[in-house]
Order: C-alpha cells, then sequence, then structure tokens
C-alpha cells in the first residue's frame, strides 16, 4: 500500500477538484486536520521501518505504518496527549506521549518492543483544511482514496533533528529558525493532492497518478506530511548519535582533539534539554556519556591542549560528571526493578514495593536537582565558555608542546600506555586480590574504550571494531561484579530508611536479605568469570590486533 502526494504549488486547487470529480472520485466535507509525526528521539521506529502519526480531526487517532504500508490504528481516550491551543493559523502543540501508556494491546505492545524506554515525541506538526474521498468499484467498494490538504499552518517539534541541507532539493524551505529550544513555526500558502492505494487495487492508484502528473503537477513519494518533513528540513531518522568527524592522522595534534570535543558538544547540547526535563532516561544516560567522554579526552590532552583550558574544563566537566552520576544510577536501579525482583516469588517481590516506592522518590529528587543545576547560571557559564574556545578558529589557538605533533602519533602513545595499564593491572589480579583492585582496572578499561572510540578510527575501523568487542566482554564483567555489590548495598540502606519511616513491613526482611543474596551471588560469579573474561582480552591475537591498530595510526 503506497501513497503518492501532488504538490499544488501556485496551480487551481478548484481545478483539481473538478478533475478528481470528473474521474468519478467522491469527496466528503472539509475538516480542520492535525497532523503530528512521532518518534523517539533517536528515530527507533523509523530504524524499525515504521512510522508514526497522530491524527485530529473528528477523531484523535494513532496510525502506525509498518513496511507494507497497512496502517494499525488507535483511537486514543480524551487528553492522552497534552495540547494546549490549537486554530488554523496556530498548530495544536503536542506533549510527550509515553507508549507505555497506552491502552494495553497490539498496538501498544507493537510500538514498546521498539521504543523500549524511550517516549515520543513531536518532530514536525502539519495543520490543514482536509477532504477525503474515495473512488468506488463495480461492487461499491473504494478502489483508490485521495485526501486533499489546504496547509494552514506547519511546526517543528523542540526535539527534531535538522537534515544535512541538501542544495539540489527543491522542496527544501531553507528555513530552519529554531534557536536554542524554540520550537520554528510557519504559516504556508498552498495545497497538496495524496493520491492512496488500497489494498488489491494498484492498477487504480497508478491510473489517477498518471492522470494528475499530465496536468503538470509534481509529486512525491509518501504522503503529505512526509512531504512536510522534507520541506522543513527534518531528519524523519531523528537523532543519530554523537557525530564522527574524520581524523587525518597526519595533521596536528590540536586540531584533531578539539575537533573531537566540538563532537562531543554537540552530543551533549543535543541531550541537554531533554535531561533537563527528564523525559526519559536516555537523555540523562547519553548526557553522561558525553560528559565522561569530554572528560577522557581532556585528561588525555596534556601537553596538547592549552594549560589553562584543559584546567578549567576538567573542572567544570567534573561538576557535571559528580552532579548527574546518582540520579544515573537510579534511573538504572529503578527501571531495572521488575527484572532484579524477578526471581523471588510473587509474594517477596511485592512485599519490597514500598522500597521500590523510596527509590523512585529518591530518583524525582536527584532529577530535580540536575534539572535546577542544569537550568542555572553556572551551567550556562561552562556551556559558553566552553563552546566559544571550540568555536575559534585554529590559528587563533595555542597549545602545548605536542599541540604540532601528528595526531596519529599523540594518541597512539595514549593508547600504547592505556593498553599497557589494563595488561598489567589485569595480570595483577588474582583470586585472593580485594574488590578495590578490580574496579581500577574498571576505571583502566573506560580510559582505553574512551581512547579508542575517539581516536582508534586513525588506526583501521575493523581492527577496533575487533578490539571494542573483547574489552566489551571485559568490561561488562567487570561492570557485573561491582555493579551488584552497589546494589546490595543500595537495597539493604533503603530497605533500612523505609522501615525507619514505618513503611515496610517487619517481614520483608527475609525478602529483602534473599535478593540482596541474589545479588551478591551474580557478583561472585562475575569475580570467579574474571579469569576468562581478562584472559580474552589479553590473548596474543587480541593485543596483536591492537598493536597494528596502534601502528596504523602513527604510521
Amino acid at each position: 500500500m503506497s501513497t503518492r502526494t501532488f504538490d499544488g504549488g501556485g496551480s487551481s486547487l478548484a481545478t483539481t477538484i473538478a478533475a478528481l470529480e470528473a474521474a468519478n472520485i467522491r469527496l466528503g466535507p472539509e475538516d480542520h486536520v492535525v497532523r503530528t509525526s512521532l518518534d523517539t528521539f533517536d528515530g527507533r521506529l523509523a530504524a524499525a521501518g515504521l512510522r508514526l502519526e497522530r491524527r485530529c480531526g473528528a477523531a484523535d487517532v494513532l496510525e502506525l505504518r509498518g513496511p507494507d504500508g497497512v496502517p494499525a490504528r488507535l483511537t486514543l481516550p480524551a487528553a492522552t496527549l497534552p495540547t494546549t491551543g490549537g486554530s488554523d493559523a496556530s498548530p495544536v502543540r503536542t506533549g510527550v506521549l509515553d507508549p507505555r501508556d497506552l491502552p494495553p494491546g497490539p498496538f501498544r505492545s507493537r510500538l514498546t518492543t521498539v521504543t523500549r524506554e524511550r517516549v515520543l515525541v513531536s518532530y514536525l506538526t502539519l495543520v490543514t483544511r482536509r477532504r477525503e474521498g474515495d473512488r468506488p468499484g463495480r461492487e461499491g467498494a473504494p478502489t483508490v482514496a485521495v485526501g486533499v490538504d489546504r496547509w494552514a499552518s506547519l511546526a517543528v517539534g523542540r526535539y527534531a533533528t535538522r537534515r544535512a541541507p541538501d542544495p539540489h532539493a527543491r522542496d527544501a524551505l531553507q528555513a530552519w529558525t529554531a534557536e536554542g529550544w524554540a520550537i520554528a513555526a510557519w504559516t504556508l500558502e498552498g495545497w497538496t493532492l495524496e493520491v492512496i492505494e488500497l489494498p488489491g487495487h494498484p492498477k487504480p492508484a497508478a491510473e489517477l497518478v498518471r492522470r494528475t502528473t499530465r496536468r503538470g503537477l509534481s509529486s512525491h513519494e509518501g504522503d503529505a506530511l512526509d512531504l512536510a518533513l522534507r520541506r522543513a528540513g527534518v531528519d524523519a531518522g531523528g537523532w543519530k548519535g554523537p557525530a564522527r568527524t574524520a581524523l587525518d592522522r597526519h595533521a596536528p595534534a590540536l586540531p584533531g582533539y578539539r575537533t573531537v570535543l566540538r563532537d562531543l558538544l554537540a552530543s551533549l547540547e543535543a541531550n541537554w534539554q531533554g535531561t533537563i526535563e527528564h523525559l526519559d532516561s536516555e537523555f540523562l544516560h547519553q548526557t553522561r556519556i558525553a560528559v565522561r567522554r569530554t572528560r577522557s579526552v581532556l585528561a588525555e590532552g596534556r601537553g596538547v591542549l592549552p594549560v589553562d583550558v584543559r584546567r578549567d574544563q576538567r573542572e567544570a566537566f567534573a561538576w557535571l560528571g559528580a552532579l548527574t552520576g546518582p540520579a544515573r544510577d537510579l534511573d538504572v536501579y529503578v527501571e531495572g526493578w521488575s527484572q532484579l525482583t524477578s526471581p523471588l516469588p510473587a509474594a517477596a517481590a511485592r512485599a519490597l514495593d514500598p522500597v521500590r516506592d523510596h527509590l523512585v522518590a529518591q530518583r524525582a529528587a536527584e532529577h530535580t536537582t540536575v534539572s535546577a543545576a542544569m537550568r542555572s547560571e553556572r551551567a550556562a557559564a561552562v556551556l559558553t565558555a566552553w563552546r566559544a574556545w571550540l568555536a575559534l578558529s585554529d590559528d587563533a589557538v595555542s597549545g602545548g608542546r605536542r599541540a604540532d605533533h601528528p595526531l596519529g602519533e599523540v594518541a597512539a602513545t595514549r593508547l600504547r600506555e592505556a593498553q599497557e595499564q589494563v595488561i598489567t593491572d589485569g595480570r595483577a589480579i588474582g583470586s585472593d586480590s580485594p574488590p578495590e583492585a578490580l574496579h581500577e582496572l574498571r576505571k583502566d578499561a573506560k580510559r582505553l574504550r574512551y581512547l579508542l572510540e575517539s581516536f582508534g578510527p586513525l588506526g583501521g575501523r575493523k581492527r577496533l571494531r575487533d578490539i571494542l568487542g573483547h574489552l566489551k566482554l571485559l568490561q561488562d564483567n567487570l561492570g557485573e561484579f561491582q555493579d551488584t555489590q552497589v546494589q546490595a548495598d543500595r537495597l539493604r540502606s533503603s530497605a533500612a530508611e523505609t522501615a525507619g519511616a514505618g513503611r515496610l513491613a517487619p517481614d520483608a526482611d527475609a525478602a529483602v536479605e534473599r535478593l540482596a543474596g541474589i545479588l551478591e551471588a551474580r557478583g561472585a560469579a562475575a569475580r570467579d568469570d574474571f579469569a576468562r573474561c581478562f584472559a580474552d582480552y589479553s590473548a596474543r591475537r587480541t593485543r596483536r590486533t591492537v598493536a597494528a591498530l596502534i601502528d596504523g595510526m602513527s604510521r
């Protein structure tokens, strides 16, 4: 099932209506319609070949289309999506929709399977005056459908991602006007005609497309909402993740480091507002990743970055890291609660509900703290100063004694040091080593991982993927060991706080200890498996691959 949309441009709508009626198309009355394109911020529906639209007209409906083009529809109860205002000239502004809040059933299940922890945000809202129609076949059933829209206004959602400009695209408005986190909106003139193929009837739609094309109208794949996304310059695929600007290993190190830091700033800024509003936990997670990677590049920038810039920004990003850490830890704990308590009998798991409620309240408080701090003058000053320095031309910036050395040579030296640290510290760990030794190795592995992700492509992407696969196995093992310890400690402390407030039944103590014991057993199993995971990473084949990557960077 496909749709072809014709752009009326400056041609006569009345003439087109007459041509449709002459072709036996039955058109209904005109209706005020608000159409909104919805997806997760990172475009998970689009990546799965799905498209979700909310259409508000005679009814309020969610329409989900798959690769076959056949829509599944769900009529929304009143006030499912918050709206304010709304007129022909001022589009209805839709709020965020959590798919988990939809009525239970196949529609919700299909969405949440793809979106997981992410909410749906508005990419674009198109307001039109719309007439719908169809042409009946011999037996009276429709064989082709049409939609005629007189465009009134269009608004870009604040979390929409801008598509890379295409200088050859005739339909690009080149009017992306979003400033900061504002929503761009403008009033349009014109109309479009959608020709919609119905299941089992491809020929009537093809014939109507040919007839309309002969009248000189230009056409586009998809419907009017797809065309609006293209015209507004919105990337229907969403945010693709941190940018990866190509690096030159022979170029000076300072511009290369600044390029990596600019890409990380773009990632931080992309997720900043969603973290403030706590739309979903992934915004904070991506913010944390950008902060940690920035801190790592700054730390590895000794001798390359200016001393004062490196010092000031390490202090600023250390503050951001400490600020966002507790909220992220609680996100992981709360969102993983069902899986965490799944080994317990149902009654024992229910007995721990007050503990979960306590953690949820702590999580809300931490997110409030994060939001207030990220809205503060201090945070604004941090971003403004960092953005201003990274925006300077390379000629206007002088660095340390190694600033002019080849980037590949400098990065290779840092990688070699980090690799040797991981191998040395890992080999020193035995069956009787204290937990602190594994915690330190985890830090070493993170340092190596961030260096590989920032500069590893200079030595070959295939080698890099291979190394990261082995390193991830080791990091997962170290993370499981440390995280289960932390979770068991937090479970006991949270249960004690809940009991102290009189909200935990006395018989819940057994459930707390049973679950803590399960966590500790998982940690012990990870500890026992450490030798195997480290042996995989420290194997001669992997070490040779790392050496080859480092050699390729500095060659």
